[in-house]
């Protein structure tokens, strides 16, 4: 693809990256929300939203698509007149959608629908605000700006909204916020980007009709595309209920939604390149051909993997509750590989100018999806989708040929190229189903297909027969997966390669990460660092940093003051490690449990005295037996269990006498954050103890009490994740608002420049 492969891997990095950071985040906040809200609330919300959305697009006008794809748009004279359109229409949406809300309702006997409505259709005014500066970010190919926008609405709108409010029992009421926010957010980036220009030369009449014109035609198939979707959850709703409208709702959010990530995401960097390579029909064919395979071999080959693993997935995301959407999850996933591949087909015909013939077939799929639906009537959400099945696929054989006569695409090259990338959906399901076979229950069964389906999918792609995909995979899916540049990119004169920098001695070089300074070294370099103030006497508390103690510091002044007088402040969380690296320094996750394990090896030789602090008596019980027998001669001198509750003058004195009295080289402490962090920093100058370590969790994982998340979680920053679902009622609200404000806070940082290469 030469330097279409290369253009392509470049906006992909954002485009997918932050769009993945998205979806997970997006799955998090879906996963915690639907435990505190009704089916009935997520399937009114949807049934608001699909007869709303319809009009919505009326706030679009085909503006965006007409800005992106007009080969000569005059900034200073055609955008102005487009932005102040834009912007009329969102406020006639908002006001028709207002007045009509009473009909509009009628549908529903809900009490609350009309009002529901009217709030959704501010959406509108938010919406037609923020499209053109929206346009022409994706018109220069700025999907960095596009990208970073959306995972800051989505955080704002979904995780400090919909989820504090749905835990505070607003029902329906919540969603509805978290969608107006984050509208309303998007918005707010759009219009503080560069070109959006309200005052302006105006158009010529004559320039002015051609652009109506153009903008028209692309109206006309946004209106289509509305229909064909957005105003399915109204369809099952009116024909299935209220109840299977809400499984339905769940199981699209969590397959049509995740997938058209990869799709939409390639389409948003298709469609500005298609409409830019008019004259050049060879680049063009081989860019369409390249992208459609690049497509249909992730999303067919994750639609797999989803539909065999639907039960599971289901249990372990949505609880016991949602166990009906099972049977949708599947079809939906099927349904949506299809989808993907009509989306790539369509993007070229919408990019080469063809809008009649891709309106065509898009009545024709409305048609029919109306025909099938009102002729079987299906009374389950999962008879919908399997109607969605069969129209899809309907569809693609007008679509196919049509997007080939497009871009001189001959049929054996289309057909090759779909028959290659179709060749992972096999060893997918197969990885899927060994997974499956090795334990029944959903959250190991999940743990376990995640990771093999993965593989899998990967060797299928690396190792796929077909050339010319082995070769897309290389140019545009790597670099755009691993930040690096594609090879096709055209390099600058070389320069001599930069070594990292050396990691700093603790203290000496802390990472400021949002007001607490870490140390960003090694689990090796921690070990060192303790056995070097052991040797010397230095009292030494060491303390480890996750994301809520960093959250929690910013409220409460002790725990910051404890960060701050440590010796050593490690990286126990994957978030402050990649901020570190983010700003070039190599470092590393020193986990809590893996430094008690290290030291504790290294301790047996040097004969080192250990005293542990914390947790339950039997709790230290068993982790004495099972630091012992791991490590034979391992000195424990002394177990202490304080109580579950704040301690008196005379209690503190006791303990401190007791571990003392023991004379250990190392304390271990494992109270909890940020309490263990407190009592090291309240009690350390009458501790003869050298090195005291705040471990928290990690007196259980090793006692045997709790288990640790995969090593792949937490390789990958989701053992969150993993504690979450196995005590939810203990650490949602942590991680619900901890995690949410700890990105919130982050995404600013980045957004204000703060990550420019090689500062710190």
């Amino acid at each position: 693809m030469g330097d279409s492969a290369a253009l392509i891997g470049r906006a992909l990095r954002w485009t997918w990256g932050v769009n993945t950071l998205s979806a997970l985040l997006q799955l998090a906040l879906a996963c915690l929300t639907v435990r505190f809200l009704a089916p009935a609330d997520y399937g009114l919300m949807a049934a608001v939203a699909a007869a709303v959305r319809f009009a919505l697009y009326l706030a679009d006008l085909g503006i965006s698509s007409a800005i992106v794809q007009k080969p000569d748009l005059d900034l200073e004279q055609d955008v102005p007149v487009l932005f102040r359109a834009s912007v009329a229409a969102g406020g006639g949406t908002a006001l028709a959608v207002w007045l009509l809300a009473p009909w509009l309702a009628e549908w529903s006997a809900h009490p609350d629908a009309t009002t529901l409505i009217r709030l959704y259709g501010l959406t509108a005014l938010f919406s037609g605000a923020g499209l053109t500066g929206l346009a022409l970010a994706r018109r220069r190919l700025d999907f960095r700006a596009v990208s970073l926008w959306g995972l800051a609405a989505t955080l704002a709108g979904q995780g400090l909204v919909t989820l504090p409010l749905a835990i505070a029992g607003f029902g329906v009421w919540s969603l509805m916020a978290g969608a107006l926010v984050q509208a309303a957010v998007t918005a707010a980036f759009a219009l503080r980007s560069g070109g959006v220009r309200w005052r302006g030369l105006g158009s010529s009449r004559a320039r002015g009709i051609e652009l109506a014109a153009l903008s028209s035609r692309f109206l006309t198939l946004r209106l289509l595309d509305s229909a064909g979707l957005h105003l399915l959850p109204l369809a099952v709703f009116a024909l299935c209920g209220a109840e299977q409208a809400g499984m339905w709702d769940r199981a699209f959010a969590l397959t049509i939604l995740p997938l058209e990530m990869v799709t939409v995401g390639l389409g948003q960097v298709l469609f500005p390149l298609f409409s830019r390579l008019g004259d050049d029909p060879e680049t063009r064919r081989r860019t369409w051909l390249t992208g459609m395979a690049l497509t249909v071999s992730l999303t067919a080959a994750i639609a797999a993997g989803m539909a065999t693993a639907a039960v599971p997935l289901v249990a372990m995301t949505l609880g016991g509750g949602w166990a009906d959407s099972a049977e949708p999850f599947f079809w939906l996933a099927v349904w949506s590989a299809a989808r993907c591949l009509t989306g790539v087909s369509g993007t070229l015909l919408e990019g080469a100018g063809r809008l009649r013939a891709r309106a065509m077939i898009q009545t024709a799929y409305l048609l029919m999806t109306a025909a099938l639906l009102l002729g079987l009537a299906p009374t389950r959400a999962s008879g919908v989708a399997q109607c969605l099945v069969v129209v899809e696929l309907a569809a693609l054989l007008f679509l196919l040929p049509a997007a080939a006569r497009t871009c001189g695409a001959t049929a054996g090259a289309v057909a090759a190229h779909l028959a290659a990338a179709l060749l992972p959906v096999g060893p997918v399901v197969a990885a899927a189903l060994v997974g499956l076979s090795l334990t029944n229950t959903p959250l190991l069964s999940v743990a376990l297909v995640v990771p093999l389906c993965a593989a899998a999918l990967a060797v299928s792609l690396r190792l796929n027969p077909y050339g010319p995909l082995r070769q897309a995979v290389v140019d545009v899916i790597g670099p755009a997966l691993t930040m690096r540049r594609s090879a096709a990119t055209v390099q600058s004169p070389a320069q001599p390669s930069a070594q990292p920098p050396a990691l700093p001695s603790p203290g000496a070089a802390r990472v400021d990460v949002l007001g607490v300074g870490v140390d960003p070294l090694t689990l090796d370099l921690a070990v060192k660092a303790v056995t070097g103030w052991i040797d010397a006497g230095q009292p030494a508390n060491v303390c480890l940093a996750t994301v809520h103690g960093v959250v929690e510091s910013r409220w409460d002044a002790g725990l910051k003051a404890a960060y701050a007088d440590a010796a050593l402040v490690a990286t126990d969380g994957m978030p402050l490690v990649w901020w570190c690296r983010a700003l070039g320094w190599p470092a590393e996750r020193v986990y809590g449990p893996d430094l008690m394990l290290a030291v504790c090896a290294t301790s047996v030789e040097r004969g080192w005295r250990h005293f542990l602090l914390g947790a339950t008596d039997e709790t230290l019980a068993a982790l004495s037996r099972t630091l012992q027998q791991r490590y034979p001669g391992l000195r424990i001198v002394g177990t202490l269990a304080p109580p579950f509750r704040a301690t008196s003058a005379a209690e503190d004195a006791a303990m401190i006498d007791a571990v003392n009295t023991a004379q250990p080289d190392i304390l271990w402490i494992g109270l909890g954050a940020p309490k263990q962090e407190k009592w090291m920093a309240a009690h350390r100058r009458r501790l003869t103890a050298p090195v005291a370590l705040g471990v928290g969790a990690a007196f259980d994982f090793h006692a045997g009490v709790k288990r640790q998340a995969p090593l792949w979680m937490r390789r990958n920053g989701l053992e969150w994740l993993f504690r979450l679902c196995s005590e939810p009622q203990r650490l949602a609200r942590r991680y619900a608002v901890g995690n949410s404000i700890f990105i919130a806070l982050t995404v600013s940082r980045i957004l204000k420049g703060l990550f420019r290469p090689g500062r710190r």
